[in-house]
């Protein structure tokens, strides 16, 4: 009696294992993807601004889905860099993400700079596995850049001139950047001023080099840009 219990019981292991090795031959990969301005991306890479004095989150949508209904577990790996990640406003460590919703909210917290890799792999319960990948450019500071032109305006002496560094910009402008100060240098006169115009007037005709560097509202100076005049 106990052997033909014991034989029925292999008998039955071997089919169940059967039917789980055909049901993974029949699985297919989960889908996991970032929702972006109304795009699914597999992979993002975008740039931030480092801030030693507040905490930055950069948001995300996660969207996950398995045609077989199978999702188990989806986790997070910061590859490199240093970052954290949160969910509903609590910080997650290493534990699975829900994997009950179609939509994931996630805000993603850089404490480095330089690149921050952050991997989020979603798994069913036969361990097929797909990734998406955040790729994020912390940087502390982008140094503005120095644009200028000018033309002739003869208002107060035919040798009058108007030199503009408006066209100048911070390359961190949509993070709080701004051009703060410009640098003009003319006949080895500097002249420093918040004004983005200025007017000389040249003591004589020739050929003269103005140039203009710009400064930041975090004290960083542009390169120098050159402007050939052929004051007549």
């Amino acid at each position: 009696m106990k052997i033909t219990v014991l034989l029925f019981c292999i008998v039955m292991l071997a089919s169940c294992s059967d039917r789980m090795d055909e049901l993974q031959k029949l699985d297919v990969a989960p889908a996991i993807s970032f929702s972006q301005f109304g795009e699914l991306k597999q992979h993002i890479t975008d740039s931030v601004r480092y801030s030693a004095d507040s905490v930055f989150y950069y948001n995300l949508i996660l969207e996950v889905s398995d045609d077989k209904k199978n999702l188990w577990k989806l986790n997070y790996k910061v590859n490199k860099g240093e970052a954290k990640v949160f969910y509903d406003g609590k910080e997650l460590d290493g534990v699975s993400l829900r994997v009950d919703l179609p939509e994931v909210l996630l805000a993603v917290s850089p404490a480095s700079k330089g690149m921050v890799d952050v991997e989020f792999t979603i798994q069913d319960r036969f361990e097929n596995k797909q990734t998406a990948t955040l790729n994020l450019y912390v940087f502390d500071n982008l140094i503005p850049v120095a644009v200028i032109s000018g033309h002739k305006t003869s208002l107060n002496d035919p040798l009058e001139y108007a030199f503009d560094g408006g066209e100048s910009y911070d390359q961190d402008k949509n993070f709080g950047g701004t051009v703060a100060g410009y640098a003009f240098e003319i006949e080895g006169r500097t002249i420093t001023t918040t004004s983005k115009t200025i007017n000389y007037i040249f003591p004589t005709q020739g050929t003269y080099t103005v140039t203009l560097k710009v400064i930041d509202n975090n004290g960083d100076y542009s390169k120098t840009a050159e402007l050939q005049v052929n004051v007549n």
